[in-house]
């Protein structure tokens, strides 16, 4: 599975393994790993480099990029 979004591309998590337990069943939810220190640094540098670009956008741009990810969140919840 892949769940760390770093640099433009999905990658699968490198680093510890982690679940997460129905606290009255114990059964397993989600379970996936954890980033490792390599791909956290490859996640600063990335976003690093990308916040020049984003910080130029209009204000009014910026908003409507943040409002359209509240919008698919609250369409993708329950998922």
């Amino acid at each position: 599975m892949s769940t760390h979004y770093i640099a433009g591309a999905w990658q699968a998590g490198q680093g510890e393994a982690l679940e997460s337990l129905n606290p009255v069943t114990q059964e397993c939810l989600w379970s996936g790993r954890a980033a490792s220190a390599e791909q956290v640094e490859a996640a600063l540098q990335a976003a690093r480099a990308a916040f020049p670009a984003w910080a130029r956008r209009p204000l009014e741009e910026r908003v409507g990029v943040l409002e359209r990810f509240a919008e698919v969140l609250k369409v993708r919840a329950d998922a």
